[in-house]
């Protein structure tokens, strides 16, 4: 179905509400309420994990592990998405988009992304980020992503990027409309009230 799929539309239409223009910033700091609905994190709780995080130095003098939000956003979006389309999202590993239902290696001959597809970058066994994917024009790509910040900016945020070069290394990414098989427009549930659970 491709461009015209329901769920596509319904997934582009929400982050283009909330994300109408290049640039546009959600920030844990200055946008507190609309951050943690998109992410689950609060600003606060994000300075706490960081806190215990440099605590976890590697021989280099580095965090062993920085968390951000780009996982915690991606999982948010499938859960408004799923429920949008009257479906329950039991278990969805983020951070882990191979093991999902509609993922795709990349490359794979005659495969693409789309827009609205859940993509990750990294290596196999060696995951670095996730995104959605907004808008394609051949190899200039625009997304949402969460984990725009992280300790050494003193806040997190979401952000709209692009149009830019397709980011790199694209481990794959997961189709949504195979992922979400049998998804409609549950009717109750409209892009506002989705976007506000």
């Amino acid at each position: 179905m491709g461009a015209d799929a329901p769920v596509r539309k319904y997934v582009l239409n929400l982050l283009k509400e909330s994300f109408p223009s290049a640039g546009t910033t959600i920030r844990s700091d200055t946008n507190g309420e609309l951050f943690r609905a998109w992410t689950g994190w609060s600003h606060v709780g994000l300075q706490e994990q960081w806190t215990i995080e440099r605590q976890d130095l590697n021989a280099k003098g580095k965090m062993k592990a920085v968390t951000t939000s780009c996982n915690a956003f991606l999982g948010v979006l499938a859960g408004k998405i799923a429920k949008a389309g009257g479906k329950t999202l039991t278990k969805f590993q983020s951070f882990n988009l191979p093991v999902e239902r509609g993922w795709v290696w990349n490359p794979t001959e005659g495969k693409s992304p789309q827009p609205g597809d859940f993509y990750e970058l990294g290596t196999r066994g060696n995951y670095k980020h996730v995104g959605v994917i907004l808008e394609i024009d051949t190899i200039l790509w625009t997304t949402v992503e969460g984990g725009q910040g992280g300790p050494s900016s003193g806040f997190d945020s979401i952000k709209r990027k692009g149009p830019q070069l397709m980011p790199t290394p694209l481990l794959g990414w997961i189709d949504i409309e195979e992922f979400y098989s049998g998804w409609a427009v549950n009717r109750i549930v409209s892009i506002t009230s989705a976007y506000r659970t």
